[in-house]
């Protein structure tokens, strides 16, 4: 009888243990499916004219990218600026302070938004 018991024990624990393994290994599956960016980057980006307190950049289009989305953050106070959302592969930023900052610049395509590229710049 203590043998039944014992061989009824592990059969549970055994089958417990499987359902975890298999619960955990959905959860990761559907988190990394989740945080998994669409593809379709911003691609080719160019500084193409900086001057004092403006700059501009260019961009090549990105498959099924239905617009896209820049905003920048000055690193002095950590201001953000709103995001600014085109459908264009080009946009300029003039009357900014001087300063340091760092511009970012997503695709949006699918149900989100790619990753996102970072410039720094420096204006005088």
């Amino acid at each position: 009888m203590k043998n039944e018991i014992n061989a009824r024990q592990q059969g549970w624990f055994k089958g417990l243990i499987c359902l975890l393994f298999l619960l955990s290994a959905s959860a990761s599956f559907v988190a990394f499916s989740a945080v998994t960016p669409p593809a379709c980057p911003v691609q080719n980006l160019t500084k193409t004219a900086q001057s004092t307190g403006s700059v501009s950049y260019a961009w090549s289009a990105a498959g099924g990218t239905t617009e896209y989305q820049v905003w920048y953050v000055r690193t002095s106070d950590n201001y953000t600026s709103s995001v600014v959302t085109t459908g264009s592969t080009s946009i300029s930023f003039v009357g900014l302070p001087a300063g340091t900052y760092r511009f970012y610049f997503t695709a949006m395509c699918g149900q989100g938004g790619s990753n996102y590229i970072v410039d720094d710049v420096i204006l005088i």
